[in-house]
């Protein structure tokens, strides 16, 4: 579009973010959202050239900025090789996990990963299109990186409530599949902040992020 500038890569992928919780919004209350572009990197990768975009949000309620997300986008050239679903090591026992104060096992299906893309405004074909996931040599349809991050924030705020989140980041490393069951994993820091992370049915980190809350 004319927002985001001519890159040539044909893959895109949300790849990380930031969310500072200023205030509250409130029901009919007038929001202005305002965009912009706070960064444009190129990096050279594992695979290959890349451009990193990173997108500020800003929500504000008059002169009052309630919310601010910062996002960041990886374009990168289509890999010559086709991705590798990781292999289920899930037991019975997998939600026991010591170094953890909470875990949860989630089976990201279809149905959630279309009302995800709905509710996001999100129309990415690699989230809902078969055919589409296929042809770009992925072995199953993609989940939502920011899904990832809404769910890990659920198991924060499940075992923990009536506590308010001043900031959350973070990390997108490595590609989630529909059906594959997910481990969601919370543990509080000595330092009082919050860290969060998501394990692939294999056992590998896929999303890590860390949760700040009022003092």
């Amino acid at each position: 579009g004319d927002f985001i500038p001519a890159i040539d890569y044909p893959r895109r992928m949300w790849v990380g973010g930031k969310i500072n919780y200023l205030s509250f919004l409130s029901v009919n209350q007038i929001i202005l959202h305002r965009s912009s572009i706070s960064n444009i990197e190129d990096k050279i990768g594992k695979t290959g050239p890349m451009t990193f975009v990173t997108l500020m949000h800003e929500y504000l309620a008059g002169d009052e900025l309630l919310l601010q997300e910062e996002q960041k986008i990886v374009y990168r050239e289509a890999s010559t090789e086709p991705a590798i679903r990781p292999t289920n090591k899930l037991g019975s026992n997998a939600d026991i996990k010591k170094d953890c104060d909470w875990s949860r096992q989630i089976i990201p299906d279809t149905t959630l990963l279309f009302r995800y893309s709905a509710v996001s405004f999100n129309a990415h074909k690699i989230h809902f299109d078969h055919e589409y996931v296929n042809k770009e040599g992925y072995p199953g349809l993609l989940v939502h990186a920011p899904l990832t991050a809404t769910l890990l924030i659920d198991l924060y705020q499940s075992e923990n409530t009536n506590i308010k989140i001043t900031s959350f980041e973070y990390k997108a490393q490595r590609p989630l599949y529909v059906n594959d069951p997910v481990m969601l994993f919370g543990k509080d820091k000595e330092d009082g902040s919050v860290h969060l992370w998501a394990e692939d049915c294999s056992g590998a980190q896929a999303v890590t992020a860390r949760l700040e809350i009022e003092k």
